[in-house]
């Protein structure tokens, strides 16, 4: 099922969580694999974990050219303590915990 959705990124903002999920899959299939008697080559776990370590430095990639492109700001996390309902609380995820 990978190379079905390998492709599909969707907006351009996602394509750091959709390499984050291709390499999580990569990964599990390659624990899959080591439970069971290799049978030929492609099913080999090692193919797996080294396309898994491939989209995660794809991940990093895009993480250092998206973060390239955002200009620094005067950002005040104290602003955030009066909105939420519980310490350490991320403001956007308040009534989700």
């Amino acid at each position: 099922h990978a190379d079905i959705f390998k492709s599909k990124t969707g907006p351009v903002d996602l394509a750091f969580e959709h390499k984050a999920w291709l390499s999580k899959q990569f990964q599990t299939f390659a624990d899959l694999f080591t439970r069971c008697p290799l049978a030929i080559q492609t099913q080999h776990p090692g193919f797996y974990y080294q396309e898994s370590a491939y989209q995660s430095m794809a991940r990093k990639q895009i993480a250092q050219t998206t973060c390239r492109r955002i200009e620094p700001t005067d950002f005040d996390p104290n602003e955030f303590l009066k909105s939420t309902e519980f310490y350490g609380q991320r403001p956007w995820r308040q009534h989700h915990q």
